[in-house]
């Protein structure tokens, strides 16, 4: 059964639609939702990425043991992190939304300066992101790692203090 005549079905008046067939309804209807969410309109000042809402990298709140790590850490510090986990640092991508830097692209490398960016590809930064390796002895080096596991806060701010 497609969407269309599901959709028909439920309009009428016999409602006899199967769990699975409303199910398959329901999650195409959010997909329509997201993609119209994601489509790309120019902004006030023409870009076209800067419409785009950023995804939060790591959408769930910290658990009680993260919650834990942060407390060991200085509010600013944790401002930062909180910053790092939500994407709204002033980083070029995030302050170029809002017309305060004229590129989204790194200085450096030329590619859009986001978190990921930030704290895992950039090469002005890769001395540090070495020693942070080092730290997290033999971690996957993702954004989801360096933020998301309590033992790691205080070694991200030391490659943050770093900069």
């Amino acid at each position: 059964m497609t969407c269309c005549s599901l959709l028909a079905t439920l309009t009428s008046a016999t409602y006899l639609v199967t769990l699975p067939d409303l199910l398959s309804f329901l999650l195409h209807t959010q997909l329509l939702v997201l993609h119209a969410e994601t489509v790309q309109k120019p902004s006030k000042h023409g870009c076209v990425h800067c419409r785009a809402k950023p995804a939060r990298l790591i959408a769930t709140p910290p658990s009680t043991r993260m919650a834990a790590g942060y407390r060991e850490l200085k509010r600013a510090d944790q401002a930062i992190l909180t910053q790092l986990r939500t994407d709204h640092i002033a980083l070029n991508a995030y302050l170029h939304r809002f017309g305060r830097v004229n590129s989204p692209r790194c200085l450096c490398c030329g590619e859009f300066e986001t978190v990921t960016h930030f704290l895992l590809q950039c090469t002005r930064f890769s001395d540090l992101l070495s020693t942070l390796c080092g730290r997290l002895q033999g971690q996957v080096m993702s954004v989801r790692t360096l933020l998301g596991v309590p033992e790691n806060p205080s070694a991200l701010m030391e490659f943050v203090h770093g900069l």
